[in-house]
């Protein structure tokens, strides 16, 4: 890199092994990687001292929670593929993998589906009295596996 093209957020180093970056003008802040930091750079507006907000910190982790509870649900489907060519066809996104199957999530797949508890009732059973007791029937299914479950119906 030369030293004549001053527009780059980039210094020339000083020494081979360190390098020092600059503010670039999307606001992010960095770090020089011989700071002895090991937090990552941190994102946001000018003047906010390279802190993460609170909210954010509490979403990150939460995101976190919901993966590691992910992982002790049922991911290995037969219908995997034929659910997601359904879904493409419908240009229906289905749930994220690490979410489990809950009423409200239920709710979400039939209403994103434009289908009512009539159509939940008639494919899955009469004799449910709720989402909840479908969930109870089913601990380790996520909730994309339900979004399967109601694309094959509508086949």
């Amino acid at each position: 890199m030369s030293q004549s093209n001053q527009n780059t957020p980039y210094s020339k180093p000083s020494n081979r092994d360190d390098f020092a970056l600059k503010e670039d003008h999307l606001g992010v802040d960095v770090t020089s990687p011989n700071t002895n930091d090991s937090s990552p750079p941190q994102h946001g507006i000018r003047g906010s001292e390279g802190h993460i907000s609170g909210n954010l910190n509490k979403a990150i982790k939460g995101r976190q929670r919901a993966i590691a509870a992910g992982n002790q649900l049922k991911q290995d489907w037969l219908d995997a593929e034929h659910w997601r060519a359904l879904a493409k066809a419908r240009n229906y996104r289905l749930p994220h993998w690490y979410l489990p199957l809950t009423a409200t999530g239920m709710e979400e797949v039939l209403h994103d589906l434009n289908l009512d508890r009539d159509f939940f009732r008639e494919c899955f059973g009469s004799e449910l009295k709720s989402y909840q007791s479908f969930v109870d029937m089913n601990p380790k299914a996520p909730l994309w596996a339900f979004a399967g479950w109601v694309l094959e119906q509508l086949e």
